[in-house]
């Protein structure tokens, strides 16, 4: 980049010198040779005119003030030089044609300069994922698309307007402020989180940083981020609910897992007290109860082991019909009082081998 703008310096350089080569020589040969008068001659100043449109976007304006200096310095100088002003004049017109041809060089990449950083921050804002305002006083100077977006107005319209519009009372106005307006005094920066009201009555949840455009004056104005984090608090609410449900089904698998150890014991105990009375005791009967007690619950322990994903793998046979009807009851708890649960069996369904507390599990999710 230095190399190129020496490079075109130089060439301009070059240029200047040629030009003033050339109207030297034609203003020798026409006063001293042809003896024409100076009016003739003024014609060889075309050239470095010319020049200067070369030179900038903005060379019309460099000509006409070459063009001026030019009639200013024939009146002021044409009767104390004599002949040689013709000369003076053209060396003063380059010079001042060199001059003036880099100061509106510099002012045209300053002002292009300005105007990409202009485009770049702009370009940036708008591009920006969170909402970005001033706010001078706690009223609304300027703010980004986004800005518009988080709080449902139409772009420009709370401009002027106080912040209060946004919060849900005048406590939290307050709190907010405070909390901000401390924390840019102190340490540069004040982060806080906060309700808002948009336009359209909604209320979200949102995140706020601010830092003082002047660090020595906070009151002079704030630049303010919002970040929406309504679904992020959805987000977190949700994950310490499955949180919860995870510690519920650990503490159901070892309930289970001990009760399931009972009954064991008690189906044994049945199963032998069966053997050693008659097909026709009067205890028969009774026993035989406990053991179909012993094998429901033994049945709602496996669900509670299929419910913490626990249970050990032990594909069967299995018809879904009874599954279905074997959890209906622990469904209808899941599901809620306020949900009618209907079970209708399909006729004719085909077995299957699976893990019934797996295949409990699927139709529990």
């Amino acid at each position: 980049m230095q190399r190129t703008k020496a490079k075109g310096q130089k060439e301009k350089i070059s240029v200047m010198i040629a030009l003033l080569a050339a109207c030297s020589f034609l203003l020798y040969y026409f006063h001293h040779v042809l003896g024409i008068g100076t009016g003739f001659t003024h014609f060889f100043y075309i050239p470095i005119i010319l020049a200067s449109l070369w030179w900038q976007r903005k060379g019309l304006g460099v000509a006409l003030f070459l063009a001026l200096s030019l009639l200013f310095s024939h009146y002021s100088f044409q009767y104390s030089i004599g002949y040689s002003n013709d000369y003076f004049r053209a060396l003063m017109l380059v010079i001042i044609g060199f001059v003036a041809s880099e100061v509106s060089e510099r002012i045209v990449k300053n002002e292009e300069s300005l105007r990409e950083n202009e485009n770049r921050m702009r370009a940036i804002l708008a591009a920006s994922p969170v909402g970005v305002a001033l706010f001078i006083s706690r009223k609304l100077d300027w703010a980004n698309e986004r800005f518009y977006d988080l709080v449902g107005y139409e772009q420009g319209s709370l401009i002027g307007r106080d912040s209060r519009v946004l919060y849900t009372s005048d406590e939290e106005y307050e709190r907010v402020g405070r909390a901000l307006y401390t924390g840019a005094d102190k340490s540069g920066m004040g982060e806080v989180e906060t309700k808002w009201i948009r336009q359209d009555g909604k209320i979200i949840d949102c995140r706020l940083r601010a830092c003082p455009l002047d660090p020595k004056d906070p009151s002079g104005g704030l630049i303010v981020t919002v970040a929406d984090i309504s679904e992020a608090k959805q987000l977190a609410a949700q994950f310490q609910q499955a949180q919860k449900m995870e510690a519920i089904g650990i503490l159901a698998g070892r309930v289970a897992h001990d009760f399931n150890n009972i009954l064991t014991i008690i189906i044994g105990n049945a199963e032998l007290a069966l053997m050693k009375v008659g097909k026709d005791g009067s205890l028969r009967k009774g026993i035989e109860e406990i053991r179909a007690a012993g094998e429901g619950a033994a049945s709602l322990t496996r669900q509670l082991l299929a419910f913490s994903r626990k249970q050990i793998i032990q594909p069967e046979i299995l018809d879904l019909n009874e599954i279905l009807i074997g959890i209906e009851k622990m469904l209808g708890r899941l599901i809620g009082e306020n949900v009618e649960l209907l079970m209708i069996p399909g006729p004719g369904l085909w077995q299957v081998e699976a893990g019934p507390g797996q295949m409990e599990q699927v139709i529990m999710n």
